[in-house]
């Protein structure tokens, strides 16, 4: 688990179990599909329904669960869903409290959020494309690590994301 920013970790989900998951003071982006979204699964039938309303980001007090695969294709991704998780970050920051984002290994969901959040919401990345970005992100963060999805939403999506 590694601090990219004041108060805000990227980590895995032993990081999540081990460190965060009993303690006070934290919101968490659980930031992959299984299991922690699954989790929230009413239906019992091991999937999700589209048409529920929670199907693609839910929120449970201070922690966010996304329906987002690791190799998932970058048009499944709705902006909506990256909108409401890096409001909920900010959100959570200014209300004091430490945040991590987490996915199963720390290496693409996760780290890909926290470098949309940085981009977004702090002047670190302003006036820098992509690749400069992930140069700078990947000295704070050695483990990032996109996966091609991942990859390719960031190249779509980086002009929306960061400030010029």
């Amino acid at each position: 688990m590694i601090e990219i920013f004041h108060h805000l970790f990227i980590g895995t989900d032993t990081d999540y179990e081990t460190i965060v998951k009993h303690h006070n003071g934290w919101a968490v982006v659980h930031a992959s599909r299984e299991p922690y979204h699954l989790e929230l699964n009413e239906y019992g039938d091991g999937e999700f329904a589209k048409h529920y309303p929670d199907w693609k980001v839910a929120r449970r007090d201070n922690r966010l669960f996304l329906n987002l695969a690791q190799d998932q294709d970058p048009d499944d991704i709705p902006d909506d869903l990256l909108e409401t998780t890096l409001e909920f970050i900010n959100e959570s920051l200014e209300s004091g409290l430490k945040v991590l984002i987490h996915c199963t290994n720390g290496t693409s969901r996760g780290p890909a959020i926290g470098l949309l959040y940085l981009g977004s919401f702090t002047d670190k990345f302003k006036d820098t494309n992509l690749g400069e970005a992930e140069y700078v992100f990947k000295k704070v963060y050695p483990g990032y690590k996109p996966s091609r999805g991942i990859k390719r939403f960031l190249r779509r999506s980086w002009h929306r994301y960061s400030k010029d």
